[in-house]
C-alpha cells in the first residue's frame, strides 16, 4: 500500500553512474498514462498526475510552480538550505465506486544535493518503506534472482536503470498487516531521476512474497488473508537552475485503503503529516553528507 511506499530517505550516495542512452522508465510511463487498476476486475484504471515540474523550465517558470503549491508558502521560505524548511502537500479522498475507496498523497519539497546521489539501489527502497506505527514488525526484502527466476522474470539493468522488485510487510496500529512486492524502477536522465513502484500482481498468491493483507482481533489470532492489489507511487527529482544546489523533489501516491482496516476511521489520514515531515528532514540531513562541508548551513537555520 501507499503508506507502506511513502517519502524517500536517502541510505547511502552513489558515485555517477557511466554515461549511456537514456533508458525508459516503463513502470513510470504506465502509472501517468495507463493508470493503476483500481477495481477487482482491472477494468477499471487511475492514472497518477503529472509531475508538477516540466522538463526545460525557465527559472522564472520554476519558481511561479513553486510558489504556486499547495499551501502556497513563500518561495523563499521553500528554497531555503536548511533541514526544516517547509514542504508542500495533498491529500485526497478519491471515490471508487468499483472497488476499495482510495486515497491520494502528493508531497512537494526542495532538498540540496547532487541528481545522482538518488540513483541508489536503496533509494528505491525507501520508496516502498513502511510508515507503521508497530516498526518491530515492520520486514522488508529485496528479492533474489533466485526468487525471480521462479516466476521467469528478468529485471532490466544497467548504467541508468534499474528495477528491483521488494517485498514489504507491517502491521498498522495494531490492527491490521499488510505485506506486497513492488516492481519498482529507477531511471537516471539527462536532467532527472525518476523512481516509480507499482504492486506486482504475479506475486498475489505467491507463498513467499504474497500481496495481502488480514485484520488483527483483539483476541490476537489473525483473520483470513485478503488481496492486496492496488498501490502505486512515484517520485521524480528535478534540479533547479536556482538556487544554486538545491533539487525540486515531487512524490505522488495513490493506493486503496479497504473499509474493513479501520471501520472509516481516519487513522491513516492523520499519522501522514508527521510521517511526511520526519521523512522530508531526513532525507536533507542524508543529501547533506555528499555535499561540501563548506556550503553546508547550520541546521533550522
Amino acid at each position: 500500500m501507499a503508506i507502506e511506499m511513502v517519502f524517500v530517505s536517502l541510505a547511502a550516495v552513489a558515485a555517477a553512474p557511466a554515461v549511456e542512452p537514456q533508458c525508459r522508465n516503463s513502470v513510470f510511463e504506465e502509472l501517468i498514462e495507463e493508470g493503476l487498476a483500481v477495481a477487482p476486475d482491472g477494468g477499471k484504471k487511475l492514472a497518477l498526475p503529472r509531475p508538477s515540474m516540466p522538463e526545460g523550465a525557465s527559472a522564472a517558470e520554476q519558481r511561479k510552480i513553486i510558489a504556486e503549491l499547495p499551501g502556497n508558502r513563500p518561495y523563499d521560505d521553500m528554497v531555503r538550505n536548511a533541514i526544516v524548511a517547509p514542504f508542500a502537500m495533498r491529500i485526497e479522498e478519491v471515490e471508487n465506486p468499483a472497488g476499495d475507496p482510495l486515497r491520494r498523497v502528493d508531497v512537494w519539497f526542495i532538498a540540496y544535493g547532487r541528481l545522482p546521489q538518488f540513483f541508489d539501489e536503496r533509494q528505491a527502497a525507501s520508496l516502498v518503506q513502511w510508515a507503521a506505527t508497530d516498526k518491530k514488525s515492520s520486514v522488508g526484502a529485496v528479492l533474489s534472482a533466485d526468487d525471480l527466476r521462479r516466476l521467469s522474470i528478468v529485471p532490466a539493468a544497467g548504467n541508468r536503470v534499474r528495477e528491483q522488485f521488494i517485498f514489504r510487510q507491517g502491521v498498522l496500529f495494531d490492527r491490521v498487516r499488510v505485506g506486497a512486492t513492488y516492481r519498482v524502477m529507477t531511471t537516471l536522465e539527462p536532467n532527472a531521476v525518476v523512481i516509480a513502484a507499482v504492486i506486482d500482481s504475479r506475486f498475489n498468491e505467491d507463498e513467499k512474497y504474497p500481496n495481502y493483507w488480514q485484520s488483527i482481533p483483539e483476541s490476537g489470532e489473525p483473520a483470513v488473508r485478503q488481496k492486496y492489489v492496488t498501490a502505486g507511487a512515484y517520485c521524480k527529482v528535478s534540479p533547479l537552475l536556482e538556487p544554486k544546489g538545491a533539487i525540486f523533489v515531487e512524490q505522488h501516491f495513490l493506493f486503496a485503503e479497504p473499509q474493513g482496516w479501520f471501520r472509516g476511521a481516519p487513522l491513516l489520514r492523520s499519522k501522514l503529516p508527521l510521517a511526511i515531515q520526519d521523512s522530508v528532514r531526513q532525507l536533507r540531513r542524508q543529501l547533506r553528507t555528499g555535499a561540501d562541508a563548506s556550503s553546508e548551513p547550520v541546521e533550522g537555520k
